[in-house]
């Protein structure tokens, strides 16, 4: 059985916000390379740019974003959408359908795979789509009073992690419990730690094998790693 990546790309300008390519990984590491086409494309007519995705099982799942209206004010689920859309690149039809509607559109927002959570019909800016139930549920919002730009999130054990950034350039790292379903923490990071020859740009994140610290690589142009305890440490 032949190995498979799908990648996708984010376009910042262009007919098109999002490109999906498969790429398959062959056995013989001396096969000669070749030309990708796109199995999947989003033109910017029809869909928001800033949307994020998920895999769940065999499915892709994109939603938030924003789109580009000529209307300086337009109505907010217009310029925000709730829609969410679903592609199976193995069914056989590789084909586009629409998923349950969120609560509320997300502005480029973050997305992970976690366990399903409780249905509540409150209105927040974080929720959870259950696939048993076909319903989104909203969470509590984290314990924080200041405007946050969240950049992205990641899975590491029990805990959902959050990192964004407040407006005078501190990093922020927010915890959610799958076990208790509560904000655990919210930590600003030292900008002592992050220089603005760093840019103040995180890329990636994660934990280690033993649970007890996160590392973040951050910087555009100087790279460096961030260690942080974990959690679970």
């Amino acid at each position: 059985m032949s190995t498979t990546i799908y990648m996708l790309l984010r376009h910042r300008c262009g007919e098109m916000v999002l490109s999906m390519f498969e790429i398959k990984i062959p056995k013989d590491e001396t096969a000669e390379p070749h030309h990708l086409s796109a199995i999947l494309e989003f033109p910017e007519q029809e869909y928001p740019r800033g949307m994020c995705s998920v895999q769940l099982g065999s499915e892709f799942y994109f939603l938030g974003g924003e789109h580009d209206l000529e209307d300086p004010r337009p109505p907010f689920d217009q310029w925000f959408p709730k829609d969410v859309y679903i592609f199976d690149p193995i069914d056989g039809k590789g084909s586009m359908k629409r998923g349950v509607s969120m609560n509320t559109g997300k502005c480029d927002p973050c997305a992970v795979v976690a366990d399903g959570m409780p249905i509540d019909n409150s209105i927040r800016f974080f929720e959870c789509f259950d696939p048993e139930s076909d319903k989104w549920m909203v969470l509590d919002d984290p314990p924080i009073d200041i405007p946050i730009w969240w950049r992205f999130s990641f899975v590491g054990g029990r805990f959902i992690f959050f990192v964004g950034r407040d407006a005078d350039g501190f990093w922020l790292l927010s915890v959610f419990n799958l076990d208790t379903l509560e904000w655990t923490s919210s930590t600003k990071v030292e900008k002592e730690k992050i220089t603005a020859d760093d840019m103040l740009i995180f890329t990636a994140a994660g934990e280690d094998s033993s649970g007890k610290y996160l590392y973040g690589l951050h910087g555009f142009r100087n790279n460096r790693i961030l260690r942080e305890r974990s959690m679970r440490a």
